[in-house]
């Protein structure tokens, strides 16, 4: 097993390799989206840091082209929910005069537009056009109360409000999904990384629960031996306990020939936190 120091180089070489294999590798499109949202590959290293530490809690299939946010799918239901307000706020307004009622029916329109179109690069260029808010958001004082229904200007106001964070998920989109294809190839340098140092014989604490998860999930007669062998197990810090580690409970404190590995009445005591969950 690798020394604590071995592990810590071992772990800075892989994400140098990341970031090189990123360089040599990434399509244009991605580098040039991180750019427009003023980021380099160099500052997603500490994600690529949380996403080498976590290979116990993660699987392939997170990386998969199916995980990446549907930007139209998304925009589309946004431009919805604006298009649904307006004509609200219309229905509400008696005066069509109201200031509050011109500046929505001012600003909310080209807002669809451009979300309907779903163009990355007008969503980018929109993202980068913010300063402290989305101009949308920016209604003034105005508004009648006596020509509101349904609410008081303000309560209106709040209800525009509200659609912030669905539409700033619309303008990061772009680079979340370049965030992710990213990640997908950091995932697969870990993953050889980690086979390689298995061939060679270094495992590390990751390694060794994964492996001892293998050997009590495939080996019928070792389950039964450490089920045997451990009547009763006391888990502490219960809430952080990994995906790994409670397959591996479950494998020791269930029947050796149950599937679906249900702990025996009496075989497993937990003591946890939910709030520090």
């Amino acid at each position: 097993m690798a020394t604590g120091a071995e592990q810590l180089q071992d772990k800075r070489q892989r994400a140098r390799a990341v970031i090189e294999h990123w360089v040599d590798t990434l399509p244009p499109g991605i580098i040039d989206t991180l750019a427009s949202y003023g980021h380099s590959p160099v500052d997603l290293v500490p994600l690529i840091e949380a996403l080498d530490g976590a290979p116990l809690r993660l699987a392939p299939s997170a990386f998969e082209p199916g995980r990446l946010i549907n930007t139209p799918r998304l925009c589309e239901q946004v431009a919805d929910s604006f298009s649904a307000l307006l004509g609200d706020a219309q229905r509400a307004c008696s005066n069509s005069d109201d200031m509050l009622l011109n500046v929505m029916r001012a600003s909310i329109p080209p807002l669809i537009t451009l979300l309907r179109a779903c163009d990355d690069d007008a969503l980018i260029d929109e993202w980068r056009s913010i300063h402290d808010h989305h101009a949308v958001f920016t209604l003034g004082r105005g508004g009648a109360p006596t020509a509101w229904s349904g609410g008081t200007p303000a309560e209106w106001k709040a209800r525009v409000k509200s659609l912030e964070p669905m539409l700033m998920s619309c303008l990061m989109a772009p680079l979340e999904n370049a965030i992710r294809q990213a990640l997908a190839v950091g995932w697969q340098v870990f993953a050889a990384a980690r086979d390689y140092r298995a061939s060679e014989g270094v495992i590390d604490f990751d390694g060794l629960l994964s492996r001892a998860r293998d050997l009590l999930a495939g080996d019928r007669e070792v389950r039964a031996q450490v089920h045997d062998e451990y009547r009763v197990l006391l888990v502490d810090e219960f809430q952080d306990t990994d995906p790994v580690q409670w397959e591996l409970i479950r494998l020791i404190t269930s029947d050796p020939d149950d599937s679906t590995k249900r702990p025996l009445p009496g075989r497993l005591i937990v003591v946890g936190d939910p709030k520090q969950a």
